[in-house]
């Protein structure tokens, strides 16, 4: 018919609802691991607060994002290896690169002669420092395991270092999975050509930079291989989850993820990640008003040189 002189058409859709309901992170078979700042220096002043912490994390796990930390070089208390292992499927132990047992200088243990890197752009891999991980991993490992909850924790490292890295890759995750065989292994490397008889678990890599035959070679070696974002690939042809970008594009990295079935989970980066702009230090965070999602703080992310204009404003990196 006709309406205001504009035909009308109708179209009869049909909407099925399936009653599904998603299995928690602890028994889900899609792996996530997750970048968190948990230091006191940075989760100051709740650090250390009996009451507000708990309640932290359970709101963070509750909404399936849990405490996790990928850049740990100090070993976390227990506690939270307990309550990660109760809640998730993964969780780190330990960044292998730049393990240190407090929190003053990644390397304070070593005498100065065995500070520096064997090469330039690659991590420490001296005998002393591989040492030095597998000391400080056993009593943390041990105690997972009579908790039974061993199965659930990885170690991390190689942040996106270059394929020239290799030898240090298979020394440092090499003395891992020889001291602990079933302890999962996770690196982020991001190089054209993976050889699948590196000591490593999980290869993960930018979304941006799969390779179809790469990865099919990796998972036939019975290994996993995860994906990511973060602040790359930052162009606007690119998926990413800037605050700025349309909500869906979030969606669709996941239905691309899902319609390749290689990766088996991903890494987000970060959960907390935030530097306030030049001159405003970090404090708490109170919203305007309770009923509105309006806060009191300016949400993007300052990096890089102190401009206004050298921002970094990803939406997983403030919760």
């Amino acid at each position: 018919g006709q309406t205001s002189g504009v035909k009308k058409l109708v179209i009869p859709v049909n909407v099925t609802v399936w009653g599904i309901t998603l299995p928690t992170l602890h028994d889900s078979k899609i792996g996530t691991i997750w970048s968190g700042s948990w230091s006191p220096e940075y989760f100051r002043p709740y650090s250390g607060n009996a009451t507000v912490v708990p309640a932290y994390y359970d709101m963070m796990t509750s909404h399936r994002m849990p405490p996790d930390s990928l850049y740990n070089g100090v070993p976390r208390p227990m506690a939270d290896y307990s309550y990660m292992g109760s809640v998730a499927n993964w969780f780190n132990i330990l960044n292998v690169n730049g393990v240190s047992d407090d929190d003053t200088a990644p390397d304070s243990w070593m005498p100065p002669a065995q500070t520096g890197r064997v090469r330039q752009d690659c991590p420490n891999a001296t005998d002393a420092y591989v040492a030095h991980i597998i000391t400080v991993l056993r009593p943390i490992y041990a105690q997972l395991q009579q908790q039974g909850i061993a199965q659930y924790a990885y170690v991390y490292g190689f942040d996106e270092n270059p394929p020239e890295c290799e030898p240090e890759v298979r020394k440092i995750f090499g003395a891992v999975k020889s001291a602990f065989p079933a302890l999962r292994t996770v690196a982020t490397l991001n190089w054209p050509k993976m050889p699948t008889d590196l000591p490593v678990d999980v290869w993960t890599l930018s979304y941006d930079q799969y390779d179809p035959a790469q990865a099919s070679a990796w998972i036939a070696a019975g290994k996993q291989q995860f994906w990511y974002h973060c602040i790359e690939p930052s162009a606007l042809g690119s998926l990413n989850t800037f605050i700025e970008r349309p909500l869906l594009e979030g969606r669709l990295l996941f239905w691309l993820a899902a319609a390749t079935r290689a990766p088996t989970g991903w890494l987000y980066y970060a959960t907390d990640l935030w530097n306030p702009a030049p001159g405003q230090p970090r404090r708490p965070l109170n919203r305007l008003s309770p009923t509105e999602p309006f806060v009191d703080f300016d949400p993007a992310n300052y990096i890089g040189t102190p401009r206004y204009d050298d921002i970094f404003a990803n939406g997983d990196g403030q919760f």
